[in-house]
């Protein structure tokens, strides 16, 4: 049962990890496109560490909430600090 979710799940995080680096290729400059896949990098970091806070702290399944909880307010806290736009874009 789980390789039968697993396999539309894994197409679909391809099929938009894909479109985004596409996007990104085509509409900004390679600089940006580096800071994309560093903080790819960080983010499958910092993960698995806030998963071994919540196994020692909290419930398994707690560990699932804060990894989606921490990463999600950093764009809250940095976005107005960092704006791109694309090139001949108002």
């Amino acid at each position: 049962m789980l390789f039968v979710f697993a396999v539309p799940y894994g197409l679909g995080a391809g099929a938009i990890d894909a479109s985004v680096n596409h996007y990104v290729a085509n509409n900004y400059s390679g600089s940006v496109m580096n800071f994309l896949h560093c903080f790819y990098g960080v983010g499958a970091v910092i993960s698995p560490s806030i998963m071994a806070l919540a196994l020692k702290y909290a419930r398994w399944n707690e560990g699932y909430r804060w990894t989606a909880f921490v990463p999600g307010r950093q764009p809250a806290s940095f976005g107005h600090q960092v704006t791109l736009r694309a090139p001949g874009r108002e």
